[in-house]
């Protein structure tokens, strides 16, 4: 019998799926434990930093989101921090703060532009005695109880540095946002079982919080490939930091609606995951870093390597079976070949080469769908519609490739990535 990549990768997959479920079910009270009548003892001043460069579009309705959260007035600030921009956000920002700052929580500020990562340093050193800090991307938009249910975990457990929510996608419209929001969905699963085996490699922009100590002890943001959010979660795993996700406490983001939009978003996150694991190229597979060094970090890479080694399968797979058709149809003329070749028996042939690949690859695909079902079940109701799963199933597997080659291939070449 060959022996393929595809069986290795197979297996992998196989490998991983049967290890998260076996955590999902030990660590179900953990991974499903619930804030919602929970309250605060103890209300920590609170800081969010919300970084704007050309967001006019949806600035005005991120700042009302964080203005409407509930929490202490006097406890709770929002510094919105123009980074520069070449539209009229600053003059959104301005007019938010004249309108709807009635408590005297909202802090607007211009500066030049210097990255996402100047901003979060500027907002951290003008305010060096709040206790919690965070950030909200300005295309995002916060939930009135997520702060409250994000802080319990800190006020539970000393050890725990940061919290990152549950994000689901904002109102989906053209099946390319119905996809994310599958993937979405199916991260919340995901994020939570990580969380409970400490390792979690990203505190996402949309809202994570942080102890005001980890700043102090490990330093500010850097510019990290643009992802500063990625490089802090790897300084803090590095440094032996818990960070956990939060259950009930939702931001919604949006996400791009066009092919061209989520190529770029994709592949500044792909490209800034492989540069920012090369730089912490020491922590990888070393056992007192813990999960995230151990398995999270080599899955990633190993994820990389098989969605592309099965597109590569696959297309040589496909161009192979076209050959032949057309060799056999020289032969024996168009009339003859679906006597001799079925398409649908081609076609399955394409990806599962032998009974023993089908062993493997179904309980994959079964345990995937499992997966996504139940992250369905914990997003919001608008979107838990289950033909969003069929779109993911058969489509994704078909735009990924494209940004994890273009990322693989600059890493490799050592070429910086681009914020947009």
């Amino acid at each position: 019998m060959e022996v393929y990549p595809i069986y290795l990768f197979t297996f992998i997959a196989l490998y991983v799926q049967v290890y998260l479920l076996i955590v999902l079910f030990e660590e179900w009270d953990t991974i499903f434990a619930s804030t919602k009548e929970k309250n605060l003892t103890y209300y920590p001043e609170v800081v969010i930093a919300v970084p704007c460069w050309n967001e006019s579009k949806t600035v005005e309705k991120t700042i009302l989101s964080l203005l409407a959260i509930n929490y202490p007035k006097y406890k709770f600030k929002i510094w919105a921090v123009d980074d520069g921009s070449k539209d009229n956000t600053f003059e959104i920002l301005k007019n938010c703060k004249e309108k709807y700052d009635k408590f005297d929580q909202l802090i607007v500020l211009q500066k030049e532009n210097g990255g996402k990562h100047t901003v979060l340093n500027f907002v951290l050193e003008k305010n060096p005695d709040c206790e919690i800090f965070g950030c909200l991307d300005a295309d995002s938009f916060v939930f009135p109880d997520a702060l409250k249910n994000m802080l319990i975990p800190f006020e539970e457990n000393k050890e725990v540095m940061a919290v990152t929510p549950m994000m689901v996608v904002r109102k989906p419209e053209n099946i390319l946002q119905a996809i994310q929001s599958v993937e979405y969905n199916f991260g919340l699963l995901l994020k939570r079982i990580f969380s409970a085996i400490n390792g979690i490699h990203v505190t996402p922009g949309p809202f994570s919080l942080f102890r005001r100590v980890v700043f102090e002890k490990i330093g500010g943001y850097k510019p990290a490939h643009n992802t500063e959010d990625m490089e802090i979660t790897f300084r803090m795993q590095k440094n032996f930091m818990k960070i956990v996700s939060a259950t009930d406490a939702y931001v919604e983001t949006s996400t791009p609606d066009t092919f061209y939009k989520l190529y770029k978003q994709r592949l500044r996150w792909t490209q800034g995951f492989m540069q920012n694991s090369l730089d912490y190229k020491d922590m990888i597979l070393r056992p007192k870093y813990g999960n995230v060094a151990m398995l999270t970090i080599p899955l990633g890479w190993v994820g990389v390597v098989m969605v592309l080694y099965i597109a590569l399968f696959t297309i040589y797979t496909f161009v192979k079976k076209i050959i032949h058709l057309y060799q056999t149809w020289q032969v024996l003329k168009l009339d003859m070949i679906f006597h001799h070749y079925d398409l649908i028996d081609m076609f399955m042939k394409i990806y599962f080469r032998t009974d023993f690949l089908y062993f493997l690859v179904v309980p994959v695909l079964v345990s995937g769908i499992i997966f996504m079902l139940m992250g369905h079940h914990l997003s919001l109701k608008e979107n838990r519609k289950l033909h969003y799963i069929l779109y993911y199933m058969f489509l994704w597997e078909f735009i990924v490739p494209w940004w994890f080659a273009r990322a693989l291939y600059n890493t490799l070449t050592k070429r910086a990535g681009e914020w947009r």
